[in-house]
């Protein structure tokens, strides 16, 4: 279960304003959930290697592209988050929406971004008293073998197993838990009887 806020009925989405029209800069529109979105080519071929296969293959030459399965306002986070003069800071109201699309579109620099913004949450987070809560913990443990992000890896580890594995709400009962790859599994595990036997 993601611990980012969803948005609520009536609340308005992210701001679009940079991608609603055409400018001298857009050469190309993306329409997701039947809506436009103005973006420039080059500016998503650099960054992602996916759109630049796609613009080079089965988009070249299109003036307009439909993007399937995708939500409109969970797109235009990830440009929000990529395109320049944007570049909107990773939030925990967007981290599980723009993490995923980053990862499909095989942008790396807002996955250490993310992986970036996690870290410095939970070295915060360390000085407070609830450090963070299991639950966010294991969350971001998810994240982390999910998507691949080895120094975030390596920090979550280290402290889920210091966690509480008894009670109604310690580590192995979260559903997270249970989607971790059994690799990750085996080393929480293994890593927590090493601590207990020390």
């Amino acid at each position: 279960m993601a611990t980012s806020k969803t948005k609520k009925e009536g609340t308005p989405g992210p701001d679009d304003s940079a991608f609603r029209t055409q400018s001298e800069l857009s050469d190309v529109v993306i329409v997701v959930e039947g809506r436009p979105l103005h973006v420039n080519r080059s500016v998503l071929s650099h960054i992602s290697p996916v759109f630049l296969k796609m613009f080079n293959g089965e988009w070249k030459g299109k003036a307009e592209v439909p993007l399937a399965d995708k939500k409109y306002d969970h797109f235009v986070e990830l440009l929000l988050c990529a395109y320049p003069p944007q570049c909107k800071l990773i939030s925990m109201e967007t981290l599980d929406v723009v993490l995923p699309l980053a990862d499909e579109y095989g942008i790396e620099s807002i996955k250490l971004r993310c992986e970036e913004f996690v870290l410095a949450r939970l070295q915060h987070r360390d000085m407070e008293v609830n450090n963070p809560p299991t639950k966010e913990l294991v969350h971001f443990l998810y994240l982390a073998d999910k998507y691949k992000l080895k120094k975030l890896l390596e920090e979550t580890v280290e402290k889920v197993i210091h966690r509480s594995y008894n009670g109604k709400d310690c580590v192995k009962m979260l559903n997270e838990f249970g989607l971790l790859s059994v690799e990750v599994k085996f080393r929480v595990t293994s890593e927590r009887l090493c601590l207990i036997n020390r």
